[in-house]
């Protein structure tokens, strides 16, 4: 990171490469999706599979982010004048598509997943 000051004040501009922040990050997601699948089938959790699911999609959106970073900074070219800094946009956009089909998975899976009778359990207790 740079740091610099003018106009009486200071500010520090972030790294010029996030390429090793995004494969940090997208491991970490990943083994966290892994580990949640897991550990959601062992114990008969639709919580935890939910939730591997959901953290999927951070997952994809991390790695759609770290792609169009990367063609967004491409040049322009005679024929894509205004160059692809529309890249993150698309970006975003898919993004919250993936996001939309994995709550919409999430819902018709624990919507026809029986409710816990806790009135036999409170019984049994």
């Amino acid at each position: 990171m740079t740091s610099h000051s003018h106009g009486g004040h200071n500010h520090v501009h972030g790294p010029k490469d996030f390429g090793f922040a995004f494969a940090i990050g997208s491991l970490l997601n990943v083994g966290l999706v892994v580990a949640q699948f897991v550990y959601g089938i062992r114990a008969h959790s639709l919580a935890l599979i939910a939730d591997a699911g959901h953290n999927l999609g951070d997952a994809l959106g991390l790695l759609l982010a770290w792609v169009a970073y990367i063609v967004a900074r491409w040049e322009p070219t005679e024929r894509y004048t205004y160059g692809f800094r529309s890249a993150s946009i698309l970006a975003a956009l898919a993004n919250a598509t993936i996001h939309g089909y994995s709550a919409r998975i999430e819902e018709a899976t624990g919507t026809h997943r029986p409710m816990l009778d806790l009135t036999k359990t409170i019984k049994a207790a």
